[in-house]
Formats: structure tokens, C-alpha cells, sequence
């Protein structure tokens, strides 16, 4: 079985779910709202709702990356008590521990994953937990330019939080 059939059937049903709450974002907002869902050590976007800007994020979909430093992969590593995913990472991304648990941490005081500048010059992104019962089941992520992301960064969190909880989906609590 291929990592396309794998990739389809986990996310169809996630995509179902998480496609009001990521249109609701994507209009408020104004950026490209994505879907990741997470396959061994890899994070892959499954679904995008694209930015009604004429400069604007536009991830490749299916397409697998490393955890480190997407968004997304920055939530799953923070979430996850997985010691081989943090060793995975340290090996695969030449990372000293100390940044990687810095990392984990703010991660986990902010309530969210970020990445500025870290995986596309410019390009600014942050990454929410989204869970189904009490497991996290994917990432809804927000990217666009540093330009129009960066400085409203927790305002634009606070508007993403919101719609994913009035779609009656929950966002990953640290506390």
C-alpha cells in the first residue's frame, strides 16, 4: 500500500471535519489555511483552503517534509511522548537537544507551533492542534507572507482558535 492511499483514507474524514472551520479562517484571515496530518516521522498537508491574496502561501500537497521546523511537525513533537520522534530529529536535522527542547517548550507556552523564515525565506506560519476525542489527530496551519503574518501572529491565533471551536472541533490544549 502506498503512502497516497494511506495519506487519503486518514485524511479523508479529517478533511470533512476540519473543512468548515479552515474556510472560516481562510476568510477571516485572508492567508492559506492548510490540513496536515502526521505518517512516522513526516508531516504531509492534506488539504488547503488558498489564500484570497495575490501574494500568498501555496504549499504542495501530498508531498511529505520533515517535522523539524514546520509548524505542524513543531506541535507533534510537542504533543508527543515519543522519545525516537525528538532523536529522529536531532539526527535527521543536525539539531542540538538544547534548541529542540527550547523549541518544545515555547511550543508549549504559547499553545502553538511556529515557524518564521525557517522552512520558505519570507514565509511565516503557525500550526494548531487539532484533536478528535483526546488524541491528536492533525495540525490546521495558517501561512503567508512575514509581511501581513508576523505581526499579528496571536491575534490571528485567537481568530483561528475561535473558528475551529464554533465548528465544534477542539484545539490541543498544553495546560
Amino acid at each position: 500500500m502506498g503512502a497516497h492511499t494511506l495519506l487519503a483514507s486518514q485524511a479523508t474524514s479529517l478533511v470533512e471535519l476540519a473543512t468548515p472551520a479552515m474556510t472560516t479562517i481562510g476568510s477571516e484571515l485572508g492567508e492559506t489555511v492548510t490540513l496536515a496530518v502526521f505518517l512516522d516521522h513526516e508531516v504531509t498537508y492534506v488539504h488547503s483552503v488558498p489564500s484570497s491574496q495575490r501574494i500568498s502561501y501555496n504549499p504542495e500537497m501530498y508531498t511529505r517534509r520533515p517535522l523539524w521546523p514546520t509548524s505542524a511537525g513543531k506541535i507533534l513533537l510537542a504533543t508527543s511522548e515519543n522519545p525516537e520522534l525528538k532523536t529522529h530529529v536531532l539526527t535527521s536535522e543536525n539539531l542540538k537537544a538544547e534548541t529542540l527542547e527550547a523549541e518544545i517548550a515555547s511550543v508549549r507556552q504559547r499553545g502553538y507551533g511556529l515557524n518564521i523564515s525557517e522552512t520558505a525565506a519570507d514565509v511565516s506560519a503557525f500550526a494548531l492542534g487539532l484533536m478528535i476525542g483526546s488524541s491528536l489527530a492533525a495540525a490546521i496551519t495558517v501561512g503567508g507572507p512575514n509581511v501581513r503574518m508576523r505581526p499579528h501572529i496571536e491575534e490571528m491565533v485567537n481568530t483561528a482558535c475561535s473558528a475551529i471551536s464554533n465548528s465544534g472541533l477542539d484545539v490541543w490544549d498544553f495546560t
